[in-house]
């Protein structure tokens, strides 16, 4: 029989490659991925084998991380107009800095790495071909290297950053959150918009309480019901923090 822990690995395997190509409205056709099978009812282990479903095309823009993160991870992502994002490969992949910031046209294989096999949480693609999506534009001449991120000051520009920004503030606060083994940070804009950023490791950050700074990280727009309340823009890890107003902050 299954224990609660097998039963939630295998509706989560079930949710993350069974519907990663499941058909919905979009500019292009999608072919539905097939769902792998689930685990057999005597079975006690966790799923060890890649489970890789039907080929099929979907469209949407081509992402990297502007940082690296744990065990060096910087992924290059597929982000499709629902939201949906597709990891491609985990690490950027300089033959294809043609198509950074490109809404492109992506054929492949989605699948979930097996439990023996180091992986994110994540959907994944594996690539048959790549192009860029009709009436996208090329580059006059391919980038060499990852664009920094813009510099945000004002809530204004929140509202139409892209997920990577170079966020510029006063540090407002540095603190340990209570009964948590990591801090969260406030900055506040030049509009007065203030901005979480969590986790931050507080040493690190204290020594900029009061100052103006600039942190690159990925940005969300957080939740109506997420706490700590009155803030409307999140920014995560991974991220670096620069003294001053510093464009391209944490970029080599």
């Amino acid at each position: 029989m299954y224990t609660p822990l097998i039963f939630g690995i295998v509706v989560w395997l079930l949710l993350v490659t069974g519907g990663a190509c499941a058909r919905r409205e979009s500019s292009v056709e999608e072919v539905p991925m097939r769902a792998p099978e689930p685990l057999s009812a005597d079975e006690n282990v966790l799923q060890t084998e890649t489970r890789t479903g039907e080929e099929c095309e979907l469209e949407g823009r081509y992402e990297v991380d502007a940082l690296p993160a744990g065990k060096r991870f910087q992924g290059t992502w597929l982000v499709l107009d629902d939201g949906r994002r597709f990891v491609l490969s985990y690490r950027p992949d300089p033959e294809r800095f043609e198509f950074l910031d490109k809404r492109v046209r992506v054929r492949g294989r989605p699948y979930q790495p097996g439990s023996d096999t180091q992986h994110i949480r994540a959907r994944h693609l594996q690539v048959t071909s790549i192009a860029l999506a009709p009436g996208e534009t090329a580059w006059p001449e391919p980038p060499r290297t990852i664009p920094a991120p813009p510099l945000v000051r004002r809530k204004a520009e929140l509202d139409v950053a892209p997920r990577w920004v170079s966020l510029v503030g006063r540090l407002a606060t540095a603190e340990e959150v209570p009964d948590e083994f990591f801090g969260r940070a406030v900055m506040q804009m030049e509009d007065e918009t203030r901005v979480v950023v969590e986790p931050i490791t507080v040493n690190e950050w204290q020594a900029f309480v009061g100052q103006v700074i600039t942190v690159t990280g990925p940005l969300r727009r957080r939740g109506e019901d997420e706490g700590p309340g009155g803030f409307l823009f999140e920014l995560g890890r991974p991220h670096v923090i620069c003294a001053g107003v510093r464009p391209g902050c944490g970029m080599n």
